[in-house]
């Protein structure tokens, strides 16, 4: 659920860090997001959370003063590297060779913030809801979930629907176009 080297590439190349403050910050941002280090995936995905939405404070190179570091940067948008990745293979716990794979990954800066889950038209969207919600129980993969801050499932015939991690299905929303949107028209 994170990326170093995309990560890296960020802060060194756009925020202007050291490559050893750049590892720091990886360090520090993947022990927030590890469930076993806290009481269980929903408190780690709200440290996370935290390190994302305020400021961290990383130590600087001999002779510079200290700086907070930004993992993303919220006021603009454009100035951040996003991914998507198709078919993300990730161990079961506990197993080696048992995986699931999470259909499509956005990732911004190296840090996986959603996972979508798609079906074809005959499969209910609530599959696909149902299939993230399972991916996040204990046994299977729920420390890749501690950085993800949307989820959502979908299909061709019933479209979008989103929620947070441990969203219950029934309070997944459907996705809706703003008015005025030029698919709307």
């Amino acid at each position: 659920n994170l990326l170093m080297k995309e990560m890296a590439d960020y802060l060194c190349n756009k925020q202007h860090w050291s490559y050893r403050q750049s590892e720091e910050a990886f360090r520090t941002l993947k022990q927030a997001a590890e469930c076993h280090a806290w009481k269980d995936l929903y408190d780690a995905n709200q440290r996370v959370y935290d390190i994302l939405t305020t400021f961290t404070t990383v130590r600087p190179e001999e002779g510079q003063i200290e700086r907070t570091l930004e993992y993303i940067d919220w006021e603009h948008p454009y100035n951040n590297d996003f991914a998507v990745a198709e078919e993300v293979c990730v161990h079961r716990e506990g197993t080696k060779y048992e995986t699931r794979r999470p259909d499509i990954v956005i990732y911004v800066n190296g840090i996986a913030l959603a996972i979508i889950e798609l079906k074809r038209a005959a499969v209910s969207v609530a599959e696909g809801i149902r299939q993230n919600y399972r991916h996040q129980q204990d046994g299977e993969i729920p420390g890749y979930f501690s950085t993800v801050q949307l989820v959502l499932a979908g299909n061709p015939s019933e479209g979008l629907h989103y929620g947070t991690i441990k969203t219950p299905e029934k309070h997944f929303v459907r996705w809706k176009e703003p008015v005025g949107h030029a698919d709307n028209a």
